[in-house]
């Protein structure tokens, strides 16, 4: 198992800018918890994007941590978010990390 970092923009992938950084963190912690025993949710950064399209897109972003997973979980949960965000993609990083809860 391994541990990932999602990054997910909130700037639609047609443009608009309907998620603000509190209500995008609820909603991405409730996606989470039907899936993963836990995730770190982290403040809002400041995300730059090339669409397919080549559209450049600077937004903010939600990172989220999520630990001892496999990564076709990750993308199954990706998917969700996508759908759920309206986004073309999400930003995935693996981390080789030892985690201990202590």
């Amino acid at each position: 198992m391994k541990n990932y970092k999602l990054n997910i923009g909130l700037t639609e992938k047609d443009g608009i800018k309907k998620w603000n950084a509190n209500t995008a963190k609820s909603k991405i912690a409730k996606l989470a918890l039907d899936v993963f025993d836990g995730i770190t949710i982290k403040a809002v950064a400041l995300g730059c994007y090339t669409h397919n399209n080549g559209t450049q897109v600077i937004e903010n972003s939600v990172e989220c941590e999520i630990y001892n997973t496999e990564i076709s979980i990750i993308k199954e949960f990706c998917e969700i978010l996508k759908l759920q965000f309206n986004q073309e993609s999400i930003a995935v990083s693996e981390i080789r990390t030892t985690i201990m809860f202590i």
